[in-house]
């Protein structure tokens, strides 16, 4: 890049309605004429199980087997929706009635980042923090969505984490507050 941007300002973004509204709210009142944004989204396997396949011949001991077939399909699909997801998301952020927003009347430039978490056992939070400090953001924006506590305890939060983990150098956290779901489509419905 020629260009140096005043800020980098890091989006997390994941494809729900809520996250569009959060990026939406932070485009209109955080970012201003000289930023970068950076909307960033983590693609993960949906279960440990997404590309290990059990190899039991009979006659022998149990194995766990990489399907390497199934894991390389995974990541291709994987790729292609994290991409579809992303150009999506960019049009309904940036074909937004409110411009640039508050802060500039222009619409700021857009990088898109996806990062495959191979391993599986990475924290997306931690990803994302590691992201940050690697792009310079000063800002990371984050969606706090509305969990029970059983889907706190099983999937955890990505919101909760950024918040609980310092870094060096500090970066600024931003986290929307999502309405709960059944709000949020009264709200929908109404415009």
């Amino acid at each position: 890049r020629d260009f140096t941007y005043s800020r980098h300002i890091m989006i997390a973004v994941d494809g729900s309605p809520e996250s569009v509204d959060g990026t939406k709210f932070v485009m209109k009142h955080l970012v201003r004429s000289g930023d970068l944004v950076h909307l960033v989204h983590i693609a993960v396997p949906d279960s440990a199980g997404a590309y290990l396949s059990i190899a039991t011949p009979p006659g022998t001991e149990f194995n766990l087997d990489l399907d390497y077939e199934a894991r390389d399909e995974f990541w291709k699909s994987a790729v292609k929706k994290t991409e579809e997801m992303l150009n999506d998301f960019c049009e309904a952020v940036t074909h937004d009635e409110s411009g640039g927003g508050d802060m500039t009347p222009f619409t700021p430039p857009i990088e898109l980042d996806c990062i495959l978490e191979i391993a599986g056992w990475e924290p997306v939070g931690e990803l994302l923090l590691q992201k940050a400090k690697a792009s310079g953001a000063a800002f990371i924006c984050v969606t706090q969505h509305h969990k029970s506590w059983l889907e706190k305890f099983l999937y955890g939060s990505v919101s909760n984490y950024i918040i609980g983990n310092d870094c060096e150098p500090p970066i600024h956290v931003f986290v929307y507050h999502a309405p709960k779901r059944a709000e949020h489509a009264e709200t929908k419905e109404m415009k």
